[in-house]
């Protein structure tokens, strides 16, 4: 979270420094609750700087074993939008400061769980953890429409595209039992698996809709 503050208020000062025009706006997204600043240059280019958050429970299952746990979203970035026919149709591309995060634990089945084929009582090996994080930046690149509401100080927006988050990083631990033969093998081949069946969360599809003000 302090990476997170800290490059905000970097982005937010060098922003500011190179405003003209200046509008600001909030929304929702599929990366969480957003907050947008956009300095448009001209009738070209436009520069964006967005924060995105969220916190909530989640729950998945992976091989077999069902997981619970804690979802947070946080996404600070830079894009630079283009309009080239000078409308409210835009091409962006742009980078993210990428703190996406997931923290769960495997929910027992009348007190076992199978790790990597083994069974294993949580008496052995209490609770088996997951955790799933991403590289610290991540590339972005979409379409959206942004335009004058009427003849108001008002600007709706819509961005539709994807975030590249690269492979995720998973790690599984147990919170005892690391004295078990052939645990931590098990582990490691389980973590490969789960790891392998996620890899799709490398592309993160992003829809965002916004309502500017322009001051």
């Amino acid at each position: 979270m302090q990476k997170v503050i800290l490059f905000t208020g970097l982005m937010l000062l060098s922003f500011f420094s190179l405003a003209k025009t200046t509008e600001a706006g909030v929304g929702v997204s599929s990366l969480g609750a957003h907050i947008v600043f956009t300095n448009q240059m001209n009738d070209q280019f436009a520069i964006r700087l967005q924060l995105n958050g969220y916190s909530g429970n989640y729950e998945f299952k992976e091989n077999g074993i069902t997981y619970e746990g804690d979802l947070k979203l946080g996404t600070v970035g830079v894009t630079m939008d283009w309009h080239p026919w000078e409308n409210d149709f835009f091409l962006t591309m742009g980078a993210f400061y990428n703190g996406n995060q997931l923290d769960a634990k495997a929910k027992s089945q009348n007190g076992t769980l199978t790790i990597n084929g083994t069974s294993y009582t949580t008496d052995q090996i209490g609770n088996l953890e997951s955790e799933m994080k991403f590289g610290d930046v991540s590339p972005y690149l979409g379409i959206g429409f942004m335009g004058p509401i009427g003849r108001s100080d008002f600007y709706y927006g819509v961005d539709l595209g994807v975030l590249y988050q690269g492979e995720p990083d998973v790690s599984l631990s147990t919170s005892s039992g690391s004295n078990i033969a052939g645990l931590s093998e098990n582990l490691a081949a389980e973590q490969k698996r789960v790891e392998d069946e996620l890899s799709s969360f490398r592309w993160y599809p992003v829809l965002t809709l916004s309502l500017h003000y322009a001051f």
